[in-house]
């Protein structure tokens, strides 16, 4: 949680509303398939569970033990039947349909998309022809990619015809970012965009370029998600969504049962920087 910047952020905001309140925090690691961590949300002291992804396993559990929890990220799309609990968050298709529609328009038709996955490892990359990224997207949906699901749906139909290379990066980590740049930028043929389903991977494929002389902007197009604060100093085409309000309302919602409002759709924004440019 400490190493990735989006959840500092989240976590600050989470809690200074808890530190206000006079509330206690118990951070608990859950990684998936870790049955031994899962039986700490069984037997944990809590009154309540915020979490990124409400059906991970930790949030289900912590719902049959009928503890409230609130979610931060939507599995199901915005307008659907929820899974269970509250929830605070943007409508990660629609930005994700933003993202892929502003590089189609700016003439980019050879795009890698780089998603992440609960494993870890060496990236992977694979090529599939459009009407075999939809299959592709449901067989990777269970297992592993968290919040990020929506947004690989949302750029693929942004993207409409543009030809689409998948790399599973691995966890989301600057490092991984790097590793799967070093896969896209050393084929022969690389892609004139790249999009990233976290602004910490994105940004990673950027160093990846600058390690080979390339710009960003310049060379090839890069696009990342979330509009964390070293997005802006990069240069980074992202999509800005309020992080800070997403751990504050979680800690709301937890501490005000009595809130109306408890199912909250935050606004997100595209911001273009000099990462993204037409193809020459």
């Amino acid at each position: 949680a400490f190493s990735d910047p989006f959840s500092v952020v989240w976590l600050t905001a989470f809690s200074e509303v808890m530190e206000a309140k006079r509330a206690s925090i118990m951070l608990l690691s859950v990684p998936a398939g870790d049955a031994e961590a899962l039986s700490a949300i069984q037997d944990a002291a809590v009154d309540g569970i915020a979490g990124l992804c409400g059906d991970q396993p930790a949030m289900i559990r912590a719902r049959e033990r009928g503890l409230p929890t609130v979610y931060c990220t939507m599995r199901q799309p915005v307008g659907a039947e929820p899974i269970g609990g509250d929830y605070v968050a943007i409508d990660d298709y629609a930005a994700a349909v933003e993202v892929g529609r502003h590089l189609r328009r700016l003439g980019h038709t050879r795009v890698s998309l780089l998603i992440e996955t609960a494993q870890r490892g060496q990236p992977v990359l694979s090529e599939y022809r459009p009407d075999e990224l939809a299959g592709l997207v449901d067989a990777y949906e269970g297992v592993g990619y968290f919040d990020t699901f929506h947004r690989v749906r949302g750029v693929l139909d942004g993207l409409g015809d543009a030809t689409v290379t998948i790399v599973v990066a691995g966890t989301n980590s600057r490092a991984s970012g790097q590793a799967a740049g070093g896969l896209v930028l050393d084929r022969a043929h690389p892609p004139t965009a790249v999009v990233a389903v976290s602004d910490v991977m994105a940004l990673g494929f950027m160093d990846a370029c600058r390690q080979r002389g390339l710009e960003p902007g310049r060379d090839i197009s890069v696009t990342g998600f979330d509009d964390l604060p070293e997005s802006a100093a990069a240069g980074l085409t992202t999509i800005h969504q309020p992080v800070r309000d997403k751990g504050r309302l979680a800690a709301e919602l937890l501490l005000d049962p009595e809130r109306t409002q408890r199912r909250i759709i935050l606004p997100h924004e595209l911001i273009v920087r000099s990462s993204t440019r037409p193809v020459a």
